[in-house]
């Protein structure tokens, strides 16, 4: 099919599909009708009417895109005989539903359904972007079966990279990262960082909050800049000992993607994206827990993909289970909620074991590796006098559930109600609501000193009183406190969340909250307008084209999504494990204090580079059994050919069959 052979009615049809799909993208969810009247149904229809931002060429040029993007994939369908996949139906509409009811949280802080007008409206606007989703997530699966390929051909040739990938992506990562952290020296730290070395030194309670293991490391390098007299000099050394290891990790990261057969294009993608990209250059100039915690769950998952692929080769080592315990226990002690990330993992890998007749010894050592963070927690919490870290941290969702119920229907609460309420949240700090953050009612909350265990006691039977009561507020809460993390909104303000929300990318050093006589750090006068232009820098990024999506938290969990589904459809099982590890980080996320926040959700996203090789490694698999095939079958025809009792032939070709599966 071309265009000059497409007939006037199709024209008509994708212009028509063209023109809606624009409609749906550039949704005014804020209508401010020119005219109103006394009669409410044609005020409601102005309402509706005034949503469509048709006027103009972009959208103009939008709705032909659109009709062009669509006649395109439709004829590559067709011609490959492509059937519609239920799953990845499902999936879009899972996509077009929360992508939807995300930009109603944002623009109204609020879902539309309290209007039949405006329910039609987002059904309207939920399957456009689920057709969006499918069309992207056919050509994104399209792309990875043919291995990432595109249809250009480099001509030169720079040995170098080739003969030293890992230390070609070491220096071009620590080039663009070394302005950061020379220009911002010693260091920005945000209140948090001075909140983890005073829970050391003494200046405030020993805590978990902020994992005990990442306060002790920060705290020995202050302590050592303390001792010699320059408290800036220590900082400096961690940042720099810190973000060398993370160096070697990032660069081993895009050596894993080139060894697995991807382009060369993939590969040097992979180091610009950890290169160029602000955020990383700006978290590494960063003293806080995440960064670190970002690089180390990258490792975890590196080492567990490297180990699946060496069980299926029957390749494996002892020290690749030593590394992927290891990994997983240091990246469970750097974040608390790594933890229940990689121990479902982990008891999945060693099903997986007993399937393919692992040694028991393996499996326990994994185990046994991974229970130093239980045992290293238990220690602490017994034996060194830390405190474990607040229980209202993990119960956000439900605190935020309750007060907004308390904020949009304290009129219909009785007194009997609010007195319940009050043994769980503080009803005064409901005025500070904020659907972003849970800090206001969290922080305020009688259960704030409690174990988790009594928490949960006291706040579920009250939870699920109000869940029968007001469920649409219930989500209403939910959402607004997530949908950063799946919906495509636009950039936030600066200071949303409480400064936690979006990129989270700081540019001070915040002593001011803590006593002068115990911290004494400061960054030169000299360096402030070069680190006026490298703030800059990374808020112009957030307004280019095309490179700002890696500043969209929603790409990475959607990709995430596609790899995952893309990896089950051509039946790698087993390579969707890492997929499950970071989906689990992403759902953490959502169940957070915080909505959209980066850092937070930093390790899913320096992950994700990882997950693209195992493209390139289920690729090569698939290619490996149909060679496997093939050459079994070539095997079966030559001995039908050959007559029984031809002696030496027909050995050879049992003797190659039994090659091929050994090889299997």
């Amino acid at each position: 099919m071309t265009f000059l052979k497409i007939s006037l009615k199709k024209v008509l049809l994708y212009l028509a599909a063209g023109i809606y799909l624009s409609a749906v993208v550039t949704w005014n969810y804020q209508p401010k009708p020119n005219q109103t009247t006394t009669f409410s149904g044609i005020n409601s229809f102005l309402n509706v009417a005034f949503s469509f931002n048709g006027f103009g060429v972009i959208t103009a040029f939008l709705s032909i895109f659109f009709a062009v993007s669509l006649f395109l994939i439709t004829s590559l369908q067709q011609k490959n005989e492509y059937h519609p996949s239920f799953g990845l139906i499902v999936v879009s509409i899972i996509f077009g539903i929360s992508n939807t009811c995300g930009l109603h949280m944002y623009y109204n802080g609020r879902l539309p359904f309290n209007s039949g007008s405006l329910t039609l409206c987002s059904i309207f606007i939920a399957i456009g972007y689920a057709v969006i989703f499918y069309e992207i997530a056919y050509c994104i699966f399209l792309f990875f079966d043919h291995n990432m390929n595109l249809p250009i051909e480099s001509k030169t040739k720079f040995t170098f990279i080739e003969e030293h990938p890992f230390l070609f992506s070491v220096i071009v990562i620590s080039l663009f990262w070394l302005p950061w952290v020379i220009i911002y020296y010693p260091a920005s730290m945000d209140n948090d960082v001075f909140f983890q070395i005073d829970t050391v030194i003494g200046q405030l309670p020993p805590s978990n909050h902020h994992p005990w293991l990442s306060n002790l490391m920060i705290s020995t390098f202050w302590r050592l800049g303390a001792a010699i007299g320059n408290q800036n000099l220590g900082i400096f050394l961690f940042v720099l000992v810190r973000d060398t290891v993370i160096v070697c990790i990032y660069s081993f990261c895009a050596f894993f993607v080139k060894k697995s057969g991807l382009p060369k294009w993939v590969y040097l993608g992979t180091i610009l994206f950890y290169a160029i990209t602000p955020v990383w250059g700006a978290y590494a100039k960063h003293a806080f827990k995440d960064t670190f915690g970002a690089a180390i769950f990258c490792l975890y998952i590196l080492t567990l993909i490297a180990l699946i692929n060496k069980v299926q080769k029957k390749e494996d080592r002892l020290y690749d289970y030593i590394a992927n315990g290891a990994a997983g226990a240091f990246a469970s002690l750097m974040r608390n909620n790594f933890i229940y990330c990689i121990l479902p993992v982990t008891l999945l890998l060693i099903v997986y074991f007993m399937r393919h007749r692992v040694k028991v010894i393996k499996s326990v050592l994994l185990l046994l590796l991974l229970s130093s963070y239980f045992i290293f927690n238990y220690s602490i919490y017994h034996f060194v006098g830390v405190v474990k870290g607040s229980s209202t941290e993990a119960l956000s969702v439900p605190f935020q559930q309750i007060a907004r119920t308390v904020r949009d229907h304290r009129d219909e609460l009785t007194k009997e109600d609010i007195h319940e309420i009050r043994h769980v949240i503080s009803i005064e700090s409901v005025q500070n609501y904020d659907p972003l953050v849970s800090d206001p009612i969290k922080f305020a909350s009688p259960l704030a000193g409690v174990s988790t265990k009594q928490a949960i006691h006291q706040l579920l039977p009250v939870w699920k009183k109000y869940l029968m009561r007001y469920p649409m507020t219930y989500l209403e809460a939910f959402l607004g406190g997530s949908y950063g993390y799946y919906a495509f909104t636009p950039i936030g303000n600066y200071n949303d969340g409480n400064w936690n929300s979006n990129m989270c990318i700081w540019n001070w050093l915040g002593t001011q909250y803590y006593p002068d006589n115990v911290f004494y750090l400061s960054q030169p006068k000299v360096l402030a307008v070069p680190r006026e232009i490298l703030d800059k820098w990374a808020d112009l990024w957030e307004h280019l084209p095309v490179v700002s999506l890696t500043n969209v938290i929603a790409v990475y969990t959607w990709l995430i999504v596609l790899i995952t589904f893309w990896l089950l459809k051509t039946k790698n099982y087993v390579f969707a494990l890492p997929c499950v590890a970071i989906l689990l980080v992403v759902l953490t996320c959502i169940a957070s204090p915080v909505n959209g926040c980066f850092r937070y959700f930093a390790p899913a996203a320096a992950s994700l580079p990882a997950l693209i090789s195992l493209v390139g490694y289920s690729n090569a698999k698939r290619k490996l059994l149909q060679t496997l095939r093939l050459g079994t079958d070539q095997s079966d025809s030559k001995a039908s050919s050959n007559p029984i009792g031809t002696g030496k032939v027909q050995t050879d070709i049992e003797n190659h069959k039994d090659q091929i599966q050994n090889k299997k």
